[in-house]
């Protein structure tokens, strides 16, 4: 018999999650409604959402600084 998943499933910790600078996703929308790790993380973890494609483009300036 197939069994129910019920609330949000996560892969890391919180504190992984919270660790973290950038959170780079998919879809922030979806994210919001099925990424567990996220979810569990709380509210702190959400100001750290990047769309993945912002990155990509060079919209949302991430990562290291090179300084010369």
């Amino acid at each position: 018999m197939p069994s129910a998943v019920i609330g949000p499933i996560a892969e890391l910790a919180p504190d992984a999650v919270l660790r973290a600078d950038v959170i780079a996703v998919d879809d922030v929308s979806q994210a919001r409604e099925e990424a567990g790790d996220l979810i569990m993380a709380g509210d702190a973890a959400w100001s750290r959402v990047v769309p993945l494609a912002d990155i990509v483009v060079g919209r949302a300036r991430v990562g290291r600084v090179m300084t010369l």
